[in-house]
C-alpha cells in the first residue's frame, strides 16, 4: 500500500498546483465581480485553503507512507481521509448539477476522471485505515553466554568473580564430565568471551577440534597485584607498587578455585590454563612451581622480562627425571619489539628461550610446542595463538593434522 500511497501523495500535489489555474481558466475576475467584496475575498482564501491542505495531504503521503500503514495513528489519519475523499465523491456525483457535463464530451470526460479519482483516494485510504496489520509481538530476552559466579576468598579477603561457559551438551541430569580450562584475565570485558567464543567453535560436531569443555574466566581486581611475584627492580617497584603477590594468587587458585568448580560443575581431571603477558608470566610461574595443577599450559606473550628474567633461571621440578605427569605446553609470541628494560632483547626472543629451556631438560612427560605469530603483535597475538594452541595440543582430534612449528 506504501507505492498506492505514493501515487497518491504525487496526485494530490498536481490537484493542488492546478487551483493556481482555476481563477484564469474559470474566468473568475468576471464571473464574480458582480459579488460583494467580501464575499469574493472569502471565495478566494476558501480556494487558497483548500489547494493548501490538499498540497499537504500530498506531502504527508510522499514523506510518510511507511509511518501511514505501519503505524496506528498513521492508519487512523488514513481512515479520517478516506471519509474525507468519500464525501469528495458523493458531492462529484450527488450535488454538482449533471447540467454541467451531460451531453457535452469535454465536461464528462473531466467529471468521469475526477469521479474515478475521488474513488481511488477515497478506496486506498480507507483500505490502509483499516488494515490492521498482523501483530508483531517484541520480547527481549537476555543473551546469556554463561553463569557468573561470586566467591568470597579466604586467601585474599575480598569476592571474587569466576565467568563460566558450559558446553551445549552440559546437563544437570546426566553423570558426563568435562574437561576445564581456565583463563587469565577472565573478566568480560578482557579475554573470557572471545576465547569461550574460540571454544565453543573448535568444539562443534563437525569441527571437532577439542573435547568439549567447562570455561572457567577469573575476572581481574588487582592484575598486577596477583599475577606477578615480587621484583628486585627498583623502578618497577615504584611503577607497580601493589605488585608482587602471585603466590597467594596461586593458592587461591589451587584451594579455593579448583575446588569451587570441581565441586559446583562435572569436571573431569583435565586442567588448561590460558594466560597472556602478565597472565602468561604467571602461567609460567605455576608451570615452574606447582606444575600438576594444570596438564595443559597455554603461555602467550609472557612477560619473562620481570624481575631481570628471572624465571628464566630457575630450575624447576618438571626438569626433573622424577616428574612423571604428562603435561602438555604451548608457548605463542609474535611480533612484539622490545622487552621494557633491555632494548637488545625483544619478547619473542624470551618467549623462544623459555621453550628451549623446557625442550632442553628432554622431560618425556614434557610436550611443548613454540609458535611464532610474526604477523600479530601484543594486542592483537592471543585469540590467533589460542586458536592454534587448540590445534596443536589435540592433534588427534584435529582432522586437518596441522604439522607442528617450531
Amino acid at each position: 500500500m506504501e507505492v498506492h500511497l505514493k501515487l497518491i501523495g504525487g496526485l494530490l500535489l498536481v490537484l493542488a498546483l492546478l487551483h493556481g489555474v482555476f481563477p484564469r481558466y474559470f474566468k473568475w475576475n468576471q464571473e464574480l465581480s458582480v459579488l460583494s467584496v467580501l464575499t469574493r475575498q472569502i471565495f478566494q482564501v476558501h480556494t487558497f485553503f483548500i489547494a493548501l491542505v490538499v498540497f499537504l495531504m500530498g506531502a504527508l503521503c510522499l514523506t510518510s507512507s511507511e509511518e501511514l500503514v505501519s503505524t496506528s495513528l498513521g492508519r487512523k489519519i488514513c481512515l479520517g481521509l478516506g471519509v474525507f475523499w468519500s464525501l469528495r465523491l458523493l458531492f462529484q456525483l450527488f450535488v454538482y448539477s449533471s447540467a454541467l457535463w451531460r451531453g457535452k464530451m469535454k465536461e464528462t470526460v473531466i467529471h468521469v476522471l475526477f469521479t474515478l479519482t475521488w474513488l481511488y483516494l477515497s478506496g486506498v485510504f480507507i483500505l490502509v485505515g483499516r488494515n490492521e496489520p498482523s501483530e508483531v509481538i517484541q520480547t527481549s530476552t537476555p543473551f546469556e553466554l554463561g553463569v557468573i559466579e561470586e566467591i568470597h576468598s579466604a586467601l585474599l579477603q575480598e569476592t571474587r568473580v569466576l565467568n563460566i561457559y558450559l558446553p551445549e551438551s552440559y546437563s544437570a541430569s546426566d553423570s558426563l564430565e568435562y574437561p576445564v580450562i581456565y583463563v587469565l584475565d577472565g573478566s568480560y570485558d578482557e579475554d573470557f568471551i572471545h576465547i569461550a567464543g574460540l571454544v565453543q567453535f573448535n568444539t562443534f560436531p563437525w569441527i571437532g577440534q577439542i573435547p568439549e569443555s567447562i570455561v572457567v574466566g577469573i575476572a581481574n581486581v588487582d592484575r598486577k597485584r596477583d599475577l606477578s611475584f615480587p621484583t628486585s627492580i627498583k623502578e618497577d617497584k615504584e611503577k607497580y607498587p601493589t605488585s608482587g603477590s602471585s603466590a597467594k594468587f596461586i593458592s587461591f587458585l589451587a584451594e579455593e578455585v579448583q575446588p569451587f568448580i570441581d565441586t559446583h560443575y562435572r569436571t573431569s581431571s583435565s586442567r588448561m590454563l590460558i594466560g597472556q603477558s602478565m597472565a602468561g608470566m604467571l602461567a609460567t610461574e605455576i608451570l615452574f612451581t606447582r606444575p600438576t595443577l594444570f596438564d595443559k599450559y597455554v603461555i602467550i606473550s609472557p612477560s619473562l622480562w620481570w624481575d631481570n628474567r628471572s624465571l628464566l633461571a630457575m630450575q624447576p621440578e618438571i626438569f626433573s627425571a622424577t616428574f612423571t605427569s604428562s603435561t602438555d605446553i604451548y608457548i605463542g609470541v609474535g611480533n612484539e619489539g622490545p622487552t621494557p628494560h633491555d632494548s637488545t632483547i625483544f619478547m619473542q626472543d624470551d618467549a623462544r628461550a623459555l621453550a628451549d629451556k623446557i625442550s632442553a631438560a628432554a622431560n618425556p612427560a614434557i610436550k611443548v610446542v613454540f609458535d611464532y605469530l610474526p604477523e600479530e603483535d601484543h594486542s592483537t597475538v592471543t585469540h590467533h595463538a589460542v586458536f592454534r594452541a587448540f590445534r596443536l595440543l589435540y592433534p588427534e582430534l584435529n582432522r586437518r593434522h596441522p604439522e607442528e612449528e617450531d
